[in-house]
């Protein structure tokens, strides 16, 4: 006995109708799918620039600041290496960001920038209350005891490395030094490297250990590099 399905008024049977839906709602899914991943792929790569565009600013601000500071030839500065292996520079900076609102003078005081516990580069600096005159600076040994922080500032996050790399006129570079009063070892010009990872990776970063680690930033790891010439400087 033959076997018919109950056609609807344009001819197509019911059969028909539902796989039509069936792969119609596949289509959509698909589809869905397509424009979420379109859309997290989207929003990782936006993190992604947004976290590498912080790191390069954050290295350009330094220049910055460190370059107006030894404007001054005499301005003492050190670099140095922590426990943890990582570079620490300090300096004496005239940055108008923290200046007083009232005196007549252009001010200096003392800021640190370096890695944290938490992978943050940390401008460190003392408080800005406390002011002294350039004039009174210059030409002074280097005074350690000065670098109390009471504020932070963190200017750039999930940082591999920072590096400081000072090249004097003999053409020894060094990342321990001090360039103060009695130093007659003359810096010819600075070199900063920062390394930074995007949020993702970052995360994924936190959870590898040993070479997995080291493989996993050599690859992924976005570094930024400038270089601070110094001026022929006199010996102090």
């Amino acid at each position: 006995m033959k076997t018919s399905h109950p056609q609807t008024k344009h001819g197509f049977t019911l059969v028909e109708l539902l796989l039509a839906m069936g792969v119609l709602m596949l289509l959509v899914l698909a589809m869905g799918n397509v424009f979420s991943n379109a859309q997290r792929a989207m929003e990782q790569g936006s993190r992604k620039s947004e976290r590498l565009l912080h790191g390069q600013s954050a290295l350009s601000l330094i220049k910055e600041e460190l370059s107006a500071a030894l404007l001054h030839t005499n301005t003492p500065f050190e670099v140095r290496v922590d426990g943890a292996g990582d570079n620490v520079l300090r300096f004496f900076s005239t940055s108008d960001i923290f200046a007083p609102p009232t005196g007549v003078h252009r001010s200096i005081y003392p800021v640190e920038y370096a890695i944290n516990t938490s992978n943050d580069l940390v401008r460190a600096y003392v408080d800005p209350a406390n002011f002294t005159p350039i004039s009174a600076m210059l030409g002074q040994s280097w005074n350690p005891s000065l670098f109390t922080p009471v504020n932070e500032d963190i200017a750039s996050r999930n940082v591999t490395r920072f590096e400081v790399a000072v090249t004097l006129r003999s053409g020894t570079t060094t990342n321990r030094y001090i360039w103060g009063a009695g130093n007659t070892n003359r810096p010819a010009y600075i070199d900063l490297t920062l390394g930074v990872l995007s949020e993702d990776h970052a995360e994924r970063a936190a959870r590898m250990s040993g070479g997995d680690r080291d493989s996993y930033l050599n690859r992924h790891e976005q570094v930024f590099s400038t270089r601070t010439r110094l001026r022929a400087m006199p010996a102090n």
